[in-house]
């Protein structure tokens, strides 16, 4: 039978938002699948599938409390950073899940479930700083009390250090200052604009301003910045080691991975 239009768009959507996740290097389970699938099809309500692992979460800290962080047990140990739990690599949040699997899984079907709302209602901004720390707060609301926040501290991923604390504010001013005075990318010639576009993916990267999940905020505002431009960007035939490796060269000022990847995920909608 042939999906309706509208479970044919949700499908997509679900796609591009998951791929985004699994750009980030989580995996999905088939119940995770499942899930999304009750929700393509109408079944239930985002919201209500939000709710309710929520639900699951509070009732699983009864059955396993030793899932979840108690703090008089960890008073003694030497934190990793402020946003991880004492003597962890765990990041606090707002059900203390303390076991790395099942954090894993809540950021997974959390952030994947909103990164899918925001496909269908964008989150409408200047394509300022502001603007991005709304996208990750949009993201994160159910997870993280820190969500849109700049983070405090530095942090690197395979050797590569992203912009220091110091200079987070003054370097998210020159980005998006240079954004505004690209007049947001419209009506430029395509390969020009595909070019700019990689190039502001780049720099937002670098800027990597959250303790955890810029990724998938910076792709969603990059999605939004090509769309108001007039252009379609579909990420979700995108693989993580593609993004990883453009990601890498980019840090050295070789923006070729970027321009591939949105070169092969860019339709024009005019």
């Amino acid at each position: 039978m042939r999906e309706t239009e509208e479970i044919a768009q949700r499908r997509k959507e679900y796609q591009i938002a998951i791929a985004s996740t699994e750009m980030e290097g989580f995996v999905f389970t088939d119940e995770d699948r499942h899930l999304f699938e009750k929700v393509i099809q109408g079944q239930i309500l985002e919201d209500k599938a939000i709710e309710d692992y929520k639900k699951y979460l509070v009732d699983l800290k009864k059955e396993r409390p030793e899932l979840f962080a108690v703090e008089d047990k960890a008073l003694n140990l030497k934190a990793n950073d402020s946003y991880c739990y004492k003597g962890t690599y765990i990041l606090k949040n707002k059900f203390d899940i303390l076991a790395e699997e099942e954090l894993n899984k809540a950021e997974r079907l959390l952030g994947t479930i909103r990164n899918r709302q925001l496909l269908e209602n964008s989150l409408q901004g200047n394509f300022d700083y502001e603007h991005l720390k709304k996208i990750h707060y949009y993201l994160f609301q159910d997870l993280y009390d820190w969500a849109g926040e700049a983070r405090n501290v530095n942090i690197s991923k395979g050797g590569t250090l992203f912009c220091t604390v110091q200079n987070i504010l003054s370097y998210a001013n020159s980005i998006f200052n240079s954004i505004k005075k690209d007049n947001y990318l419209i009506n430029l010639e395509p390969e020009q604009f595909i070019i700019k576009l990689a190039g502001y993916l780049a720099d937002i990267n670098e800027l990597h301003p959250f303790r955890e999940g810029n990724g998938r905020t910076q792709r969603e505002f990059i999605r939004l910045l090509a769309l108001n431009a007039g252009y379609e960007l579909n990420l979700s035939k995108t693989s993580q080691k593609a993004m990883i490796e453009a990601s890498i060269q980019a840090h050295y000022g070789l923006n070729v991975g970027f321009v591939k990847i949105i070169k092969s995920s860019l339709k024009s909608i005019n």
